[in-house]
């Protein structure tokens, strides 16, 4: 069992034909993803939510 927004993420992004919304699932990390370049960095100010999902999903 999960949550419904997963069933949306598979239908969309892996067996849909949608690109993974990189920008917006990195910026809740506290990174920044240039689009046009392909290139991660790291938000200047990471708030505190951000540090805490960082830590979680790749634990930094």
């Amino acid at each position: 069992m999960t949550y419904p927004e997963i069933r949306t993420f598979f239908s969309d992004f892996i067996e849909g034909t949608q690109p993974i919304p990189l920008k917006v699932y990195l910026e809740k990390t506290g990174f920044n993803y240039d689009e046009a370049t392909g290139k991660v960095t790291s938000l200047p100010n990471p708030d505190s939510k951000q540090i805490a999902l960082r830590k979680a999903w790749i634990n930094q």
